[in-house]
């Protein structure tokens, strides 16, 4: 069994995703950037009692917590999701084997993570690795699929949380 596929021609590729990632990229950049010289997680904290905040950095505090944290990572996510989709797509239009190649991409992630995990503490590519093998049996699931299976979910987590959703 062969992994080899061809690659995305320049008219299949969507330019915008490619901008998109970078833009996401440089955000969490951004919003991590001071805690890139840090040993440990629990430095983490110190950090920001540490910091001074003058005048001037108020408008850079204020960019920084509207624009950019959290935020960045979660359109990353989305497109990491998108990526998946996509990419399964294209492959089963040409009848190429896209659970080979989606299994084989992401245990490469893995294992990058793991050894990126060794070296530093905020390494996430382990976790895209692992929520990429646990959804992409459930791509084509429906949209209320996924609600009913959260909310499940949420009720086996957290009984007193799910009092609050409510489907309609």
């Amino acid at each position: 069994m062969s992994l080899h596929h061809s690659s995305v021609n320049a008219g299949e590729r969507l330019k915008i995703l490619d901008v998109l990632r970078g833009f996401a990229l440089m955000g969490i950049f951004a919003a991590n950037v001071y805690i890139f010289d840090l040993e440990s997680l629990s430095e983490v904290e110190d950090s920001f009692e540490a910091l001074a905040v003058g005048l001037a950095d108020i408008p850079f505090l204020v960019f920084t917590s509207v624009f950019i944290l959290n935020k960045m990572m979660a359109l990353f996510s989305m497109l990491f999701g998108a990526g998946i989709l996509l990419l399964a797509e294209r492959l089963e239009a040409r009848k190429e084997a896209s659970l080979n190649i989606h299994y084989t991409r992401n245990g490469i992630l893995a294992v990058v993570g793991l050894i990126h995990g060794l070296l530093w503490f905020g390494d996430v590519l382990l976790i895209y690795a692992l929520c990429a093998f646990v959804l992409f049996p459930l791509r084509r699931w429906s949209s209320r699929s996924f609600v009913y299976s959260v909310q499940c979910c949420g009720s086996l987590c957290s009984p007193p949380v799910t009092g609050l959703v409510h489907l309609g």
